[in-house]
């Protein structure tokens, strides 16, 4: 078993060119040999590690990205990316992005695996002061329906809803339509159309003034370049009455603390 962990965080390594991370990883496999507690041992050099593995990340990024866009990818980097892919979907859901682990994992599926638009139901655009008061101003407008581009700048990531902001800003459009019930009670139906893709553009993650890690989307573009990853088109879709407008039912969790403490810039 600790030969498949060993293998993997080597593997994870290789692939997306931290080749820093790997020699000191094997240095590290050299070593657990000497120890009784092999499994402590792996998994406390595997997060003394974690750090130096990011700083070597944010430093290679540039030319792993150069690669991406020129398609240079080897087979090893393309398993990488695929990798990188489920990686940061897992962690992002458990850590409160459940919706943007699930464009990227469905972004990664292969093109005869899924539909070309997909549609459920969500509200959890709901948790977003922008889109809550974009629907308070189509109620205030009269119009029976209402179209506005959802944009966040980076330094609304941390100043409204990071959960929001990341699954939907710049390829998103919000659709508010003012209906009625069989009893004359007014409500609102609403739609988000999303056309899932990767720009070439980065953005910068930072604690204070320090970087903590960069994420090319040029990484997951280039995928899309040699036809590894296919763009899509995802609705979501819910209503919600007058009264519901003001409120925000979500419960705090570990995207509230991470939203809180760091800043993405471009």
């Amino acid at each position: 078993m600790l030969f498949i962990v060993h293998a993997y965080i080597l593997f994870s390594a290789l692939s997306l060119d931290l080749f820093i991370t790997s020699l000191l990883w094997l240095s590290c496999i050299f070593s657990i040999r000497f120890f009784k507690k092999k499994t402590f041992f792996t998994f406390f050099f595997f997060f003394l590690l974690t750090p130096v593995s990011l700083v070597e990340w944010n430093y290679r990024a540039d030319d792993f990205n150069s690669k991406s866009q020129n398609k240079e990818y080897t087979l090893l980097n393309v398993a990488g990316v695929y990798n990188l892919t489920a990686i940061m979907s897992s962690v992002g859901a458990i850590c409160g992005y459940p919706e943007t682990g699930f464009e990227m994992m469905y972004f990664s599926l292969p093109k005869p695996l899924k539909k070309e638009e997909i549609t459920f139901e969500s509200d959890f655009a709901m948790k977003s002061s922008k889109v809550r008061g974009y629907i308070k101003s189509h109620e205030k407008s009269k119009r029976s329906v209402s179209s506005y581009p959802l944009n966040w700048t980076r330094s609304e990531h941390s100043t409204d809803s990071s959960r929001v902001a990341l699954a939907l800003n710049g390829a998103s459009r919000l659709t508010v339509k003012t209906k009625k019930d069989e009893s004359g009670n007014v409500y609102y139906e609403c739609t988000i159309k999303t056309n899932f893709h990767m720009n070439d553009i980065g953005t910068k993650i930072k604690i204070g003034g320090v970087t903590i890690l960069r994420l090319e989307e040029g990484v997951w573009s280039g995928m899309q370049k040699i036809g590894a990853f296919s763009p899509y088109k995802i609705n979501r879709t819910w209503t919600v009455t007058k009264d519901q407008i003001e409120k925000d039912n979500s419960f705090f969790w570990i995207d509230d603390i991470i939203q809180g403490i760091t800043q993405a810039t471009i």
